[in-house]
């Protein structure tokens, strides 16, 4: 499926309630160079057109930080903002986003994430 032009509209609008929400900016790709905590991701995940008019889109958002606790409260104010996005938009979405999961995990070098899967079914116009 070819990205929307409403596809990269959500995810402008979305990684500004995050901020907001979080007073961190998130990144469309890993940042390059020195590694600074906490940071966030969002990307496509995937994305279906159900119908011409009707279209899914899926979202990865990840949360990295040298503490679990802070990547997992982060995910969760993440959660909120996208609560608060849905209340704000003008976008035609076809209700509110499915935050299927937030899964966290570490590692040996002491680093650690959240991962957030998020749907937002919305109409193609």
């Amino acid at each position: 499926m070819a990205h929307s032009r409403l596809d990269t509209i959500i995810i402008q609008e979305l990684s500004v309630k995050i901020h907001d929400e979080t007073g961190i900016q998130p990144y469309v790709s890993s940042p390059q160079g020195e590694t600074v905590y906490p940071f966030i991701t969002i990307g496509r995940s995937g994305g279906l057109n159900v119908y011409d008019f009707k279209a899914s889109l899926g979202l990865t958002i990840n949360v990295f930080s040298d503490t679990a606790f802070e990547t997992h409260d982060i995910a969760s104010s993440i959660a909120d903002a996208v609560d608060d996005w849905y209340s704000d938009t003008t976008l035609a979405i076809m209700g509110k986003p499915l935050v299927d999961s937030i899964i966290d995990e570490g590692d040996e070098s002491g680093v650690y994430a959240s991962n957030l899967q998020i749907t937002v079914n919305y109409l193609e116009r």
